[in-house]
């Protein structure tokens, strides 16, 4: 997102798979993001005719047939996402990734982050490589997102404030 906004960036230990793009315009594959707990329930009790008990069974089971279809969608999405990365940092803005792949500034990538992996949470984002640096064992890519859905960055700022209340609370226990 070039817009010159800031956001709020934290160390992470997440999972992610990407591909190349072979040009900046290309056709994203971008799954939409895979959150059992994104999808607007309220409206769906607003508008039924069902009683709270059968609408909330309607909703528990949206959710587990959600899970199920992203765990059966993992398979695809290793075909194309062949390479992994390793998210090391996260923000609304973009991640910077560890892999083995050498990849110039300037490459266009696609990305899928595992948020969690059980319910799968996945959000996706098409991403521009700023910069890389060579370590030991790989390299390391700041990668800005070019294109990323409101829905998914939302989802990346949730899992950020969650995170960092996790570590404001542990300190002050």
């Amino acid at each position: 997102m070039s817009d010159d906004k800031n956001y709020v960036k934290i160390r992470t230990k997440l999972n992610g798979r990407f591909r190349v793009l072979e040009h900046e315009d290309e056709a994203p594959v971008l799954y939409s993001g895979t959150d059992s707990h994104s999808n607007n329930h309220e409206d769906f009790k607003r508008n039924s005719s069902f009683t709270e008990q059968t609408n909330q069974f309607l909703i528990n089971l949206d959710n587990k047939l959600n899970t199920i279809l992203a765990v059966l969608k993992k398979d695809d999405v290793d075909k194309r996402f062949a390479s992994s990365a390793n998210i090391v940092e996260i923000s609304g803005g973009g991640v910077t990734i560890a892999t083995t792949e050498n990849l110039r500034a300037g490459t266009s990538i696609e990305i899928m982050i595992f948020l969690e992996d059980f319910p799968p949470r996945t959000v996706s984002a098409i991403g521009k490589v700023k910069a890389s640096k060579q370590l030991a064992q790989g390299f390391i890519h700041a990668v800005e997102f070019t294109n990323i859905t409101d829905v998914d960055q939302t989802q990346i700022m949730q899992y950020i404030f969650q995170i960092e209340r996790r570590t404001l609370r542990s300190k002050n226990l």
